[in-house]
């Protein structure tokens, strides 16, 4: 699969800095709503892309050194709204707000869980 380069969950990946684990990696394409068969393809397209370099932690777990080069921001907005993520219901959603896109709506702790929020 070709990774579309102006995606939300691409552009999340990439805001990425320092050590981040595959786990968590695996958890913001997730909670984008990426497919899981599509997870590996973004793994593959990190290392050739060089925005991460894959690693081992102490415990022998699989981590990437993240070189982010986008800062999405994060506006909330007053409403009824259901999280993107675990679909609980909102009066306040977050959404990310990237160049070309924007994506949401998630609750405060779904917008953290996928590692991006500048609350």
């Amino acid at each position: 699969m070709e990774i579309d380069k102006d995606s939300t969950a691409w552009r999340a990946i990439c805001s990425m800095n320092g050590e981040v684990s595959l786990k968590e990696i695996v958890d913001v394409l997730e909670g984008l709503g990426v497919p899981p068969r599509h997870t590996q393809d973004y793994i593959e397209a990190i290392k050739r892309e060089g925005i991460g370099k894959p690693s081992e932690d102490d415990d022998g777990d699989i981590i990437y050194n993240m070189y982010g080069e986008f800062d999405p921001d994060v506006v909330s907005r007053e409403g009824d709204y259901s999280c993107n993520k675990c679909g609980q219901s909102l009066k306040n959603g977050y959404f990310l707000r990237f160049d070309k896109s924007e994506d949401g709506p998630y609750g405060p702790e779904c917008v953290r869980k996928i590692g991006i929020a500048r609350l």
